[in-house]
């Protein structure tokens, strides 16, 4: 997870962390790696879908509130290995 200071928004810094959290992971051997967030937080979103994450849809398998779930797999074609507890809208996936 990350959290930055407004100061510190739109300069890209959490897209190239998390892009590079991810790209060490899968690199490392992580077949998949997840993202949850709060439905409402489009920066988010914007940072997930910025570093090649699939939005599936809502789920509230790892929180007592809705997250927004984001998903990456190792190989093109990979399906993940969980679904969302509903799709998500084209609404959501346009942030």
């Amino acid at each position: 997870g990350w959290q930055l200071h407004p100061d510190s928004w739109g300069n890209g810094f959490a897209s190239e962390a998390a892009g590079a959290v991810l790209g060490r992971g899968l690199a490392d051997g992580l077949p998949e790696v997840w993202a949850v967030m709060y439905l409402d937080n489009h920066r988010s979103a914007a940072v997930g879908r910025r570093i090649g994450m699939q939005l599936l849809g809502i789920t509230r398998r790892w929180y007592h509130e809705p997250s927004l779930m984001f998903w990456r797999g190792c190989r093109p074609g990979q399906e993940p290995s969980l679904g969302p507890d509903q799709p998500g809208s084209a609404e959501l996936k346009q942030g």
